[in-house]
């Protein structure tokens, strides 16, 4: 039984990797999505960055802090190319890089935080389908605002491939 399992999950890595990352979810995104998740707590002008990769496609999952309005944020999603200035040589170099110029993907960006009275305020863009490639006009997600938050802000960030 345990190699059944064991070969069944390898050929299934194995599959995916050569599909480009193409990811079967069924309908339920939040269940079988790739999440990241940022708890901000300190002011400054940029917050969160962190860039990964994701079968061979690099992305930056961003947080900044608006300059002229001091409890405004933005969140977004942007896929960098291999010569971004923002890879270090541990992400670019080491890792596999997809050839793939456009990648249909499913994703969800989601902000919370608790407002004076201590209720929970939640803001999401809710899950939308983007294709995101290399030109300036589709490499960046929606960017998500946040008003009048107060830190700490816990932000997750949601991401399936579409097959």
């Amino acid at each position: 039984i345990w190699c059944g399992v064991v070969c069944h999950l390898v050929w299934c890595g194995v599959l995916q990797v050569t599909l480009s990352g193409d990811m079967t979810w069924a309908g339920q995104f939040h269940g079988h999505s790739i999440r990241l998740g940022f708890a901000v707590d300190k002011m400054q002008t940029s917050l969160a960055r962190e860039v990964v990769c994701i079968h061979g496609f690099h992305f930056e999952f961003r947080i900044e802090r608006i300059e002229r309005l001091k409890n405004d944020f933005t969140l977004q999603i942007e896929r960098l190319c291999p010569t971004d200035p923002s890879m270090t040589f541990y992400t670019s170099g080491e890792r596999p890089f997809a050839m793939r110029r456009d990648r249909p993907s499913f994703y969800c960006i989601t902000a919370q935080f608790l407002d004076k009275g201590g209720h929970r305020q939640k803001s999401t863009t809710g899950v939308l389908k983007h294709v995101f490639g290399f030109k300036p006009n589709n490499k960046h997600s929606k960017v998500l605002t946040v008003g009048k938050c107060r830190l700490p802000l816990f932000a997750s960030f949601e991401l399936v491939f579409a097959s």
